[in-house]
């Protein structure tokens, strides 16, 4: 018999309880010292059979009935012991079920690729049994077969029969279970080597007569290795027989590697020499990766700033043989870092945004595995990758909402980012520009947890600590702030002020170019009847109905129901009907009229992708459009967006909304589109409308200080113990009756106050419930508890049956 733990905790590929609930099993005789952590396994769940993942495996089980194993799935580790860890730590933090989390660090769709198959068992049907006719034709199949997928069950005997009606079957032991897991292969390509014959004058005798083969072979010779085919034919001006010439002569051989288009080719405009970085910045950063070094550092500059000094510290690790991961908040940045990291660094760079098909994916799972690629850079998916050695981390523009997953587990890269590289061992850089409160509170002269590096090109330098009392100031670009409560307007819907109606012709008039921000988009954001009062709401939500001009419709923007825009109320009849507020096709109507002579091109999620992009193109080479209009959907496309003016249409949006974080949000999207926008250059403007002009998220724009926001809004998260000084969770149950979800909201408060009252002293305040900003969303009534507190995350788990839990939420609206 051989020996070894008797015992393993196993994540079950069925349930969904929150938190780290795993289930432990015994391992049989035959199995002992072949079960270890990473492993999938096959084990009995209930009435069931499931996979499962070992997480652990001991010599004792905290139960005292346990049952056994049925097999391997796979006898190879899947999942290495830190990541299995990772995904431990974020089920318990986010209150996910583990499950989920589990997935986050196996291959992507793990459980789409496991495949069943059945056996007989060859036992008789005991009398006891009583099988269905789709059960009798299934067990008929199989034992025809010997064994059959439950495809093929499917196509015989119907979905049902190949799912409870198998799993009857099992339990009845009329059938045995095996899964296998089945990982899709990427498409292959073909690659050709050139052979050396061994002494140069053989060529000369065997291709005298072969001239084209001479210069394919040439061709291969030249190469570093082995080439792509088509490449090399194409080179050589060959055809397709040539190449087989020489692949019968000896002299060249073809074989199929697997397509690595998750790869950035850097081409040969590729420059390996590293950019001239900050030194002040830099010099922080090479303490850092040092050995004994600082272990988080917070980058502050602008993008390239950042990006160069990303370079040289990815090319430092990259040389000492350990890998690095990077991570931007979307897509297209993480695609522009790939591409711009592949150009100056000598390393294999791969991009998560090139995987798009499931083989892809698969692949550079795999590849990233196998320690086969330097640098990864994707999204906040890819903090969960199995890259083997990381010496460092990095993750882009900290602040960015885009780096909060929306699906359950509800992570955040800059938490999820700290346990993988205090796992690692290794350094974790946050670059940003402004960033996150929570991240510059980390900045502390008491707890040191993060060290701040600051570009001299963006900030001032100074030698004491940066924290909650100490200082730093925005050297320039200045933003000028328009009273709306005392200035004219300008056109149409009043959208526009006389202060930047100046601004825009005095830009227009030199040859410039402006970029106007209007955080919603559509024509007006209410239609109000003026005999009556009533207003056009959503059926389906508690929110109004946005007028769309272009498309002749009122427009929920939450779950995008649609009706054409009336003529009439339809509570009085009346056809006095007003459009109140606006979006962007109301500024984008009166910035034409007012300046007929110039295009004006709208950015926003109601044009198309290749409208959008051929409009930022144009507006970019000055080619044909000269403002354009957008949401925050402006900010995806970085430089591009250069010009001399910028104007904050409506400032206010969002700074009275029943959400601490909001006024945040605002602040870094302003300053965002700011240092994007005016660069800081010299002569550059920006006008920023409100109504609101003495609110310390103006006033810090007004000085272009971060400093002044965050000691601002510091003081009022202090008053309240909101985060960073304390933990919040949001929990929200929906319901089609309202009535029941406010019922199900105060029992699971109950619930919740009962247990913490068993527990003894806890951190924890409760709020609610309450009916959420947004109460009736998609034909759902929603209801919220807020909980305070760093004891909150242990009552989490007792929330079931509907209820979605946020750990640290960015939004609350």
């Amino acid at each position: 018999m051989t020996s070894g733990p008797g015992f393993a905790e196993v994540v079950v590929g069925a349930g969904n309880v929150r938190g780290a609930q795993t289930f432990h099993y015994e391992i049989p005789p035959d199995l002992k010292g072949h079960v270890h952590p990473g492993q999938l396994v096959l084990v009995p769940f209930g009435m069931r059979q499931s996979h499962g993942v070992v997480m652990d495996v001991a010599e004792t089980a905290p139960v005292e009935d346990t049952r056994p194993i049925f097999d391997l799935i796979r006898g190879s580790e899947l999942i290495d012991v830190r990541h299995l860890e990772l995904a431990r730590l974020t089920a318990e933090h986010y209150a996910a079920p583990i499950l989920d989390a589990v997935e986050l660090v196996a291959p992507p769709g793990l459980a789409r690729r496991l495949q069943s198959r059945y056996t007989p068992t060859g036992s008789e049907i005991a009398p006891s049994v009583k099988l269905s006719r789709a059960e009798a034709r299934t067990l008929d199949l199989v034992q025809d077969l010997g064994e059959a997928s439950e495809a093929e069950i499917r196509r015989v005997a119907g979905k049902t029969a190949a799912r409870a009606g198998v799993r009857r079957l099992v339990a009845a032991g009329l059938l045995n279970r095996r899964i296998l897991l089945h990982l899709p292969q990427p498409a292959s390509e073909r690659v050709v080597r050139g052979v050396d014959p061994g002494h140069p004058g053989d060529i000369e005798a065997v291709l005298a007569r072969a001239p084209k083969q001479r210069v394919l072979w040439e061709v291969l010779r030249a190469a570093d290795g082995s080439m792509l085919v088509s490449e090399a034919l194409a080179a050589a001006d060959a055809a397709d027989s040539v190449l087989k010439g020489l692949v019968s002569r000896g002299l060249a051989r073809v074989s199929l590697t697997p397509r690595t288009s998750f790869l950035v080719d850097p081409g040969e405009s590729s420059d390996s020499r590293l950019p001239d970085v900050d030194d002040a910045a830099w010099r922080a950063v090479q303490t850092s990766l040092a050995p004994g070094g600082t272990k988080t550092l917070l980058l502050q500059g602008g993008a390239y700033e950042r990006w160069e000094i990303y370079a040289c510290a990815v090319a430092t690790v990259v040389a000492d043989g350990a890998h690095v991961l990077v991570i931007a908040p979307d897509g297209r940045t993480a695609a522009d870092l790939a591409d711009w990291l592949a150009l100056r660094v000598k390393a294999k760079v791969a991009s998560q945004t090139r995987a798009r098909t499931d083989a892809e994916q698969i692949a550079l799972w795999t590849a990233v595995r196998k320690g086969e690629v330097d640098v990864l850079v994707g999204t906040r998916s890819a903090c969960y990758a199995p890259l083997p050695s990381i010496g460092l981390v990095i993750v882009d523009r900290e602040e960015d909402g885009g780096h909060k997953n929306r699906n359950t587990p509800r992570f955040h890269t800059r938490t999820v980012s700290t346990w993988l590289a205090e796992s690692s061992g290794c350094p974790l850089l946050l670059g940003t520009e402004t960033p996150s409160v929570e991240a510059f509170f980390d900045v502390d002269a008491q707890c040191s947890r993060f060290v701040l590096a600051r570009s001299t090109e963006l900030m001032e330098q100074v030698d004491r600590r940066v924290g909650r009392g100490c200082g730093m100031q925005r050297v320039a670009g200045d933003a000028e702030v328009v009273d709306m409560r005392e200035v004219a307007t300008a056109g149409r819907h009043g959208v526009i002020s006389r202060p930047l109606f100046e601004a825009l012709r005095s830009t227009l008039d030199d040859g410039g170019r402006a970029v106007l921000y209007v955080n919603r988009r559509g024509t007006a954001a209410l239609t109000v009847c003026r005999d009556c009062g009533h207003l056009f709401g959503c059926p389906r939500c508690s929110t109004r109905l946005v007028h769309h001009r272009d498309v002749a419709s009122l427009q929920c923007h939450v779950c995008n129901w649609r009706e054409e825009s009336p003529r009439v109320c339809p509570t009085c009849g009346g056809r006095r009907l007003r459009l109140w507020g606006y979006g962007t096709e109301a500024v984008a109507e009166a910035v034409a009229h007012l300046f007929p002579r110039s295009t004006v091109a709208r950015v926003d999620s109601d044009r198309a992708d290749r409208e959008v992009e051929a409009a930022v193109g144009a507006f970019k080479l000055r080619a044909g459009v000269d403002v354009l209009v957008g949401t925050q959907r402006l900010a995806v496309f970085g430089e591009a967006l250069r010009a001399p003016l910028l104007g904050i249409v409506q400032a206010d949006v969002g700074l009275q909304f029943p959400d601490f974080l909001a006024p945040a949000r605002v602040f870094t999207t302003i300053m965002r589109l700011k240092g994007l926008v005016t660069g800081g250059e010299r002569g550059a403007r920006t006008l920023v409308q409100t109504l609101m002009p003495n609110h310390h998220v103006i006033e810090a724009v007004r000085s272009g200080s971060y400093l002044h926001f965050f000691r601002a809004e510091l003081a009022e998260r202090e008053i309240e113990q909101l985060p960073p000084f304390r933990p919040v969770a949001r929990a929200t149950f929906a319901h089609l009756n309202d009535a029941r979800a406010a019922a199900e909201a105060r029992r699971a408060r109950l619930e919740l106050e009962t247990i913490a009252g068993a527990s003894g002293p806890l951190d924890l305040e409760i709020l609610g419930p309450a009916p959420a900003t947004i109460h009736r969303r998609r034909g759902q009534y929603v209801w919220q508890l807020l909980m305070f507190g760093a004891d909150a995350r242990r009552l989490l788990p007792e929330l079931h049956g509907g209820w979605t839990v946020d750990v640290d939420p960015i939004e609350l609206t």
